[in-house]
């Protein structure tokens, strides 16, 4: 058996086929700049190849994607895009277009700075995670006229507002973008069915906005 770095090719005599797996833990670098003003294959980029770097035996306990990959980066990344975009201001069309890179550029650096990540679902869900409000804000959300930013918050699905991660990125953006849009979306919102009532659900991880 011969091995290069965390490549591993079948060397025996009689086999044709010189067959080659990988059990490798770093991600390949791949450059969003261009993939993210495109779209969302970034996501899909990376769940491929996570798969490709863990084909052998011997990688079989870490042999799954993280989740988020395709169950939550790219499943939003198209919702916003399809869904969502065409609801939003010229402004609010241009600061999703920012939003999307700076969520994909922020995974990628993260990546290459930890790529142990990978192996601990719920740790890179928290990665990723945190780096929203940052994104979101970065892009400009602040500036946003209070009908974008409804559009944006109908975005998620209902069962996401149950989560207290959610909830916890939820609360980092609102400080975010001052009182007054504060109370203007909490006037909105209280009652509605979208999130239970009552301040965007009257509990979750912060009790409200």
């Amino acid at each position: 058996m011969g091995t290069t770095k965390n490549n591993f090719c079948d060397k025996k005599a009689g086999n044709p086929s010189n067959k080659c797996c990988r059990c490798d833990p770093k991600p390949t670098s791949i450059d969003p700049t261009e993939l993210c003003k495109k779209g969302c294959q970034y996501y899909q980029k990376r769940y491929d190849d996570y798969k490709a770097r863990h084909t052998c035996p011997g990688c079989a306990k870490h042999r799954n994607p993280p989740d988020y990959y395709l169950g939550y980066g790219k499943k939003y990344c198209e919702k916003f895009t399809h869904e969502t975009y065409p609801k939003l201001s010229k402004e609010g069309q241009q600061w999703l277009n920012k939003a999307r890179c700076n969520l994909q550029t922020s995974m990628e650096e993260g990546l290459q700075e930890h790529p142990e990540l990978e192996k601990n679902a719920k740790a890179f869900r928290k990665f990723a995670f945190d780096s929203h409000p940052k994104a979101y804000l970065d892009a400009g959300l602040a500036d946003l006229g209070v009908g974008d930013l409804v559009n944006i918050g109908l975005t998620p699905d209902l069962s996401e507002w149950m989560s207290s991660e959610t909830w916890k990125q939820a609360w980092e953006v609102i400080k975010g973008i001052g009182d007054h849009k504060k109370k203007e979306l909490e006037r909105i919102f209280d009652g509605s069915s979208k999130f239970g009532g009552g301040s965007f659900g009257g509990g979750g991880a912060s009790g409200s906005w």
